[in-house]
């Protein structure tokens, strides 16, 4: 998993599936923006708040929010938060829930984390 890297960085990989760890401080805001591929957020410390034109979801630690590629999406962090994103190129997330949906994918997102 590569770590403090930011997504843009990696939209560009020939790859399925990229993991990407990132540390943030409280408070921090990351802007609205979207992402190439889907991604899979996962708070493995802290907790953040998740907003998209589909609605806002508070993600506690070890609980993740599935964004679909495209989905604006801003993320404030509300205390110290280290995050883990899996993202997915189109073929990789076929079949993947909506837009916020928990899904079965953090439990083994959070065993990658380990």
């Amino acid at each position: 998993m590569a770590r403090s890297v930011r997504a843009e960085k990696i939209e560009g990989v020939k790859r399925p599936v990229i993991a990407v760890g990132n540390d943030y401080p409280a408070g921090y805001l990351h802007g609205a923006h979207s992402h190439r591929r889907s991604q899979l957020l996962f708070a493995e410390l802290g907790t953040m708040l998740v907003e998209t034109q589909h609605g806002t979801w508070m993600v506690p630690p070890h609980q993740g929010v599935w964004i679909p590629a495209g989905v604006r999406h801003s993320i404030t962090m509300l205390s110290e938060v280290a995050t883990r994103s899996v993202y997915l190129d189109d073929r990789a997330a076929r079949g993947m829930a909506r837009p916020g949906a928990a899904s079965r994918a953090v439990e083994i997102l959070e065993e990658v984390a380990r």
